[in-house]
C-alpha cells in the first residue's frame, strides 16, 4: 500500500515532513498567467497595500501562498508580491525539460553570455514556457524563471495533471514498490503527468523532482489550479475518430513581448487577443488527437524564423497565424483571412484560408471582407498549407468590444477548429 501507514511510528517524522514540505513547495504552489492588460503587484493581499510594480498581460508567475482572493506570487525576476487572482488564469506547462546532466547552469538570458544565477540537478523536471535558438526559458523550482541550454535536457510533453488523494504519498525512482522512496507528497497537492505505465504514473513537481506514484492514491485534475476533470460515462460510446488525429498543427499567436501589434481604440493589445485565442484553440486540438506546437504560450515575442522555423523543423500540417488587425478609418470593420499564392502548397492554403474564414464569419458575426494573398512572411515561408487570420479591427469600437471579450476567445477557437477539422477531412 503506498499510503503513509503506522501513524503512531511516524507521527513526529511525518509532521516534521509536512512542515519541510510546506517550505519547499507550498500547497498553493502552482502557475498563474496574468489575465488583465497590466496587474498591479502589491506588497501585501489587498488593495490598501503599495504597488511594488506591474505586469503585463500573459505573463506567467508561480503562486506562492494565498490569502483569500488573493495570490503571493513568484515574479519572473524572482522577486515576490501579491496579486488579485480574479485577474489571472491557471496556466498549465504544455512541456518540461528533464536535465540529463549532473550540474546543468541556469542563467539570466538565451546564451552563454548572460550570467549564472541558478544551477539544476540531473533529473529535475521543470516546465518549459519558451524556445529560443535551443535556449529554454523555464520555471525555476523556488518559482523563478531562467534560461537553460536545451541540448543538455530530454523533452517530456504533459499529459495532464493529478492531485494526490492519499495523507502522503510516496514518490518512488520507479514503477513499483520495489524500488527506492525518493521523497513523500502531501494530500492535495497538484502534479503534472508525464508518463503512466501499469497503474504508475511519472509525475513532475513544481519543486523539480520528478518520480513515480501509484494512480490508485491521486485523483485527476482539469489543471494545476486543482480543478476535476469530468468523470467518464461509464459505458462511453466510442467517438468517431477526428479528422484531426495523428495532425501536426502549428499555432502562432501573432506579436507578443516588446511588439504589442495593433494596439485598440481603448488600448487592447493585438497580441493578446491573439494569445488568448491560442491558448484557447490549442487543448481542443490535442483533444481531437492532433499534436500541437505554438509559437509563443506567453508574452514574449518570436523571431518571424523561429516561428516558421517551428513548423519547418516538425514536417508540420498546417500552420495557423493570428492576428487582430486595425486601419486608419475607425469606422472599417470585418473579418478576412490571407494565403500566399505562389508556394508549392498555394491551393491547399487557399482552401484552408476559405474554410476558416467561412467558419469566423459565422462566429464572429463581422463583416465578410473575404480571402485575400498577401506576402507575410510566416505564410510565404512555411512549407505546408498555411493561413494568416485578421479576426477584426482593434481600430474599430465594436469590433474591439467584441474581441476582447473571453467569451469570443472561445467561440473564435471552436470556429478556428472547425475550419481545420473541414479542411483535413477534404
Amino acid at each position: 500500500m503506498e499510503r503513509f501507514s503506522q501513524a503512531k511510528k511516524y507521527i513526529l517524522p511525518g509532521l516534521l515532513l509536512l512542515l519541510l514540505l510546506s517550505i519547499a513547495l507550498p500547497a498553493a504552489a502552482r502557475p498563474l498567467v496574468v489575465d488583465a492588460s497590466l496587474l498591479n503587484v502589491r506588497s501585501g493581499p489587498g488593495t490598501s497595500y503599495e504597488v511594488i510594480g506591474q505586469i503585463p498581460r500573459g505573463t506567467v508567475v508561480v503562486a506562492a501562498g494565498a490569502s483569500g482572493a488573493w495570490a503571493k506570487v513568484i515574479l519572473p525576476d524572482g522577486k515576490a508580491g501579491w496579486v488579485s487572482t480574479t485577474y489571472t488564469k491557471a496556466y498549465d506547462p504544455p512541456r518540461y525539460a528533464i536535465v540529463e546532466v549532473d550540474l546543468l547552469n541556469v542563467r539570466s538570458g538565451p546564451g552563454t553570455n548572460y550570467g549564472i544565477v541558478n544551477q539544476l540537478s540531473r533529473s529535475t523536471a521543470i516546465a518549459v514556457l519558451q524556445e529560443q535558438n535551443s535556449w529554454l526559458r523555464v520555471i525555476l523550482p523556488g518559482g523563478g524563471q531562467g534560461w537553460i541550454a536545451g541540448w543538455y535536457t530530454a523533452a517530456a510533453e504533459c499529459k495532464g495533471y493529478v492531485a494526490v488523494a492519499a495523507t502522503l504519498l510516496n514518490l518512488r525512482s520507479g514503477p513499483g514498490t520495489g524500488h527506492a522512496i525518493i521523497s513523500q507528497m502531501p494530500q492535495g497537492e497538484a502534479v503534472a503527468v508525464l508518463a503512466r505505465q501499469s497503474g504508475w504514473l511519472k509525475v513532475a513537481r513544481l519543486n523539480g523532482e520528478m518520480g513515480w506514484a501509484s494512480e490508485t492514491y491521486t485523483r485527476r485534475l482539469e489543471n494545476l489550479a486543482g480543478e476535476p476533470q469530468p468523470q467518464p460515462d461509464p459505458q462511453p460510446k466510442p467517438a468517431p475518430a477526428s479528422p484531426l488525429k495523428g495532425k501536426t498543427i502549428v499555432i502562432d499567436a501573432g506579436h507578443g513581448g516588446y511588439d504589442p501589434g495593433a494596439i485598440g481604440i481603448t488600448g487592447y493589445f493585438e497580441k493578446s487577443l491573439n494569445l488568448a485565442v491560442s491558448l484557447e484553440l490549442a487543448p481542443l486540438l490535442r483533444d481531437a488527437g492532433a499534436r500541437v506546437l505554438m509559437t509563443r504560450w506567453s508574452d514574449w515575442c518570436p523571431s518571424l524564423w523561429e516561428r516558421v522555423n517551428l513548423a519547418n523543423s516538425n514536417g508540420a500540417d498546417a500552420f495557423v497565424s493570428i492576428h487582430g488587425n486595425a486601419h486608419p478609418q475607425p469606422y472599417i470593420s470585418g473579418t478576412e483571412t490571407y494565403y500566399y499564392p505562389w508556394g508549392a502548397h498555394s491551393g491547399r492554403s487557399r482552401i484552408l484560408a476559405e474554410l476558416l474564414q467561412r467558419q469566423l464569419v459565422a462566429a464572429l458575426g463581422l463583416r465578410d471582407i473575404g480571402v485575400k494573398t498577401a506576402n507575410f512572411y510566416v505564410i510565404s515561408n512555411t512549407w505546408m498549407p498555411s493561413a494568416l487570420v485578421e479576426l477584426g479591427f482593434l481600430s474599430n469600437y465594436g469590433d474591439e468590444a467584441l474581441l476582447r471579450r473571453a467569451e469570443t476567445h472561445r467561440h473564435v477557437a471552436r470556429a478556428l477548429m472547425g475550419g481545420l477539422e473541414s479542411f483535413f477531412s477534404k
